[in-house]
């Protein structure tokens, strides 16, 4: 397999042929012996020492930042010299790049550095376009209290809307769209809570609640967020629970037989637990947390669970971990949760938009996946049919995802 060199000898050759203008990188692969020396042609390079090129693409390739993330899954052995050669593929590709070839024996090295080029190239399209793509009419999330009476009766009629159209999945059990969402959150629970997959799915699955309300139920605006710290000194008194503008509160107190001594007795509650007083250190805005591990297993325990709690107390919807979103106000609780993570991302966002770690599974349970999450696990949404890569919800601006929020933490 060869051509014919002054020698009289035959040189091999290793073709590199695949056109990659779809967002194919080519693969370097074995051809049938050439009877003559390829002419030069519009549009292809023939390059000399197959094998130095081999390997300075593969290491461009592999290491090269910003779209190593988009690739790491589709590594394979390279059939020329057994070297980790990246067959990747690189999504939204904007140039258009032209077929290659490589030959021996020697040609000159400026052809080389040409070939390298289409390849920086075709990386630094695929960065450029993605940052092309950054949404320029995001959606603006706002905390509850900001929309007026007629925005806030919109978003109730939505979700209403939800509950009365008819599901369509396949979950036994679902009998209306908003179901399905419900349905999702059950059917995953074990897979996202105290895992890394927490934020990204929740994120996810916000979301595509919101989209569900914009596109079947002609709902105008986003999804309001509630933050809590605003109704810390009387909770009950929230704006969230008003009667008239917004889900009802506890309701009237109807005696039965339910109504237990040990249920409705009420205990002084002891001031001293043997802490020091202390009135605290006030806020901490950027806080120990420079990891997404630690920042995740800060705040999901805490924030997040004492929203769910705060609402449900002991045994209300929202208490539960598997059907909490039956309760309505799981959205604007989770919206909020995705605020903080947003929050905390874009402090250090060039970073932090590839900061993603944490098991697969939780570690009360046992599994054969075990592992961890990285950028390109699949992030689904199983009884509503949607899902991305986790690396399509990192960014809330770019991407998958398309919204903002009107402030932050």
């Amino acid at each position: 397999m060869g051509v014919s060199s002054a020698g009289g000898k035959t040189a091999p050759v290793h073709v590199l042929t695949e056109r990659y203008d779809r967002g194919r990188v080519p693969r370097v692969r074995r051809v049938q012996p050439l009877v003559r020396p390829c002419k030069v042609k519009r549009g292809v390079r023939l390059i000399d020492d197959a094998h130095r090129v081999e390997h300075v693409l593969a290491s461009l390739l592999v290491e090269s930042s910003p779209s190593t993330h988009a690739m790491r899954r589709n590594v394979g052995e390279s059939p020329v010299l057994g070297l980790k050669f990246a067959r990747c593929r690189v999504r939204r590709q904007a140039a258009k790049c032209s077929q290659v070839q490589l030959l021996s024996p020697r040609m000159r090295w400026n052809h080389i550095i040409a070939l390298l080029g289409v390849f920086v190239a075709c990386l630094e399209a695929h960065s450029v376009e993605r940052r092309r793509r950054r949404c320029e009419d995001a959606l603006i999330r706002r905390e509850w209290r900001t929309l007026d009476d007629e925005e806030k009766a919109e978003y109730i009629a939505a979700v209403q809307c939800m509950l009365d159209k008819p599901s369509r999945s396949n979950v036994a059990g679902a009998t209306r769209r908003y179901d399905d969402f419900v349905a999702t959150h059950i059917i995953q629970a074990e897979q996202t809570h105290f895992v890394g997959f927490f934020y990204p799915h929740h994120r996810l699955l916000v979301a595509s609640f919101e989209y569900a309300l914009r596109k079947e139920c002609g709902y105008g605006g986003a999804q309001p967020y509630w933050d809590w710290l605003l109704d810390v000194d009387d909770l009950a008194a929230s704006p969230i629970f008003d009667p008239d503008t917004g889900f009802g509160g506890n309701g009237e107190w109807v005696p039965g037989t339910h109504a237990r001594p040990w249920h409705t007795m009420e205990l002084p509650l002891p001031s001293n637990h043997g802490f020091p007083d202390r009135t605290g250190g006030g806020c901490i805005p950027d806080g120990p947390m420079p990891s997404y591990g630690e920042f995740v297993a800060s705040s999901e325990p805490n924030a997040h669970a004492s929203g769910h709690y705060g609402v449900g107390g002991l045994y209300g919807a929202m208490t539960d971990k598997w059907s909490s979103p039956v309760d309505p106000v799981f959205w604007l609780h989770h919206a909020n949760v995705d605020r903080l993570w947003w929050s905390w991302q874009y402090r250090n966002l060039p970073g932090r938009l590839m900061d993603i770690s944490g098991p697969l599974v939780s570690q009360d349970w046992t599994n054969q996946r075990g592992g961890n999450i990285t950028l390109s696990d699949e992030n689904l949404l199983v009884a509503i049919g949607e899902g991305t890569s986790v690396d399509g919800t990192m960014d809330i601006r770019g991407g998958f995802l398309c919204y903002d929020y009107d402030g932050i933490y």
